[in-house]
């Protein structure tokens, strides 16, 4: 694809295969992200020992903070969002689905692969539809930060390890903020933004898997 120095190999179970050092987002760079306050403190299930299998999905689900009940309250966008003063950069296409739940649709998904890519996000965005996305990646799992600096757009954030598993979602975030978000307490490789009230609408939620296509697959 015309402008991608980087080329990436995602699998179905989320390995990528990109020399990118992970980066917070620092100073007033701004990125889209999302945070609750009732899922910070939340602490992860853990699952059940006993056998082999049981142990297999505590390994799984070593971080996964339920959803909050009742949900955050409806955002809205902003109304009238500015122009975007440098223009967006050009992102690679890729495609996410979630096969645990059904009604779902497949994502079209801007690819934040680089930096630049990262530190503009969704900034100046004024509509997102339900088939459209962005998802963030990086090497390595860590806990990551968000805020919604220039961000037109009222969010839901996944949050997702490595191997796909969704360890939190963040619902319902209002624009135009730089309160920082964060996937706090889990590590993760991962962050996916789609319009506020998606998640719910379409029965996503933490424990379930994302499955990616980059633009090579």
């Amino acid at each position: 694809m015309r402008g991608l120095t980087i080329l990436c190999f995602w699998n179905l179970s989320l390995t990528v295969a990109c020399d990118r050092a992970p980066r917070e987002p620092t100073g007033p760079a701004p990125s889209p992200t999302p945070h609750s306050t009732s899922t910070e403190d939340a602490e992860p299930s853990t699952g059940n020992g006993g056998d082999e299998e049981s142990d297999a999905e505590a390994e799984d689900l070593a971080c996964v903070v339920p959803l909050v009940e009742p949900p955050p309250p409806d955002v809205a966008p902003v109304d009238d969002c500015p122009e975007d003063p440098d223009g967006r950069p050009e992102m690679p296409p890729g495609k996410v689905t979630f096969p645990e739940a059904p009604e779902a649709p497949e994502l079209e998904v801007e690819l934040a692969l680089t930096q630049s890519h990262q530190t503009h996000g969704l900034m100046y965005r004024p509509t997102l539809a339900d088939q459209e996305g962005m998802l963030f990646s990086w090497n390595a799992e860590q806990t990551r930060s968000f805020w919604m600096r220039n961000t037109c757009l009222a969010l839901d954030m996944l949050f997702v390890q490595a191997d796909g598993t969704i360890s939190k979602i963040l619902e319902n975030v209002p624009p135009m903020n730089t309160t920082p978000r964060r996937s706090d307490p889990c590590a993760v490789a991962h962050v996916l933004e789609v319009r506020a009230g998606w998640t719910r609408t379409y029965g996503v939620k933490p424990g379930q898997k994302m499955l990616v296509a980059g633009p090579d697959n």
